[in-house]
């Protein structure tokens, strides 16, 4: 079962997160608050490791992917704005990057972080989400800027 963890909480998972960077090629779709046009497939090396993980930590709030508490992507985290009502997608790893994978991924992503933070009011994730289905949420796109807002849908 898929569950996300914030990685400050569970001894150990920070070390484990950087080991699958190190061991799995997976997809960095979105890094340092930027879209990866054609991101790539790959395992990285220590040190990118170490860089990623930092951003993680460094990051308002992180959700490592987890199943019988080993990483498992997607992996995100978010820029958190002082006021508490908006926040910014800043790292997302996946296995896949298609479109689908990246829209059920961001679906997970939007209910993850509306439950978690109850003060968010607006989500904003640096790439046009095709196929938006989450009847719980709006989803707007910025096509110029290449974002997409995500609210709750008033109730």
């Amino acid at each position: 079962m898929y569950i996300p963890f914030d990685a400050h909480l569970i001894d150990g998972l920070w070390e484990k997160f950087e080991q699958v960077l190190i061991d799995q090629d997976l997809y960095h779709v979105i890094s340092d608050g930027k879209c990866v046009r054609q991101p790539e497939k790959k395992a990285v090396t220590t040190e990118e490791a170490r860089v990623i993980t930092d951003r993680f930590k460094q990051a308002s709030c992180n959700f490592i992917g987890t199943s019988r508490l080993m990483p498992v992507p997607p992996h995100f985290a978010l820029v958190l704005e002082q006021d508490g009502h908006n926040a910014s997608l800043f790292e997302y790893i996946s296995y896949d990057h298609s479109e689908a994978q990246i829209s059920r991924d961001m679906n997970l992503v939007a209910v993850c972080c509306f439950f978690h933070i109850k003060t968010l009011r607006i989500l904003s994730i640096p790439l046009k989400i095709v196929g938006w289905s989450d009847p719980d949420f709006i989803a707007i796109v910025d096509e110029v800027n290449e974002v997409t807002l995500i609210s709750r849908r008033p109730a």
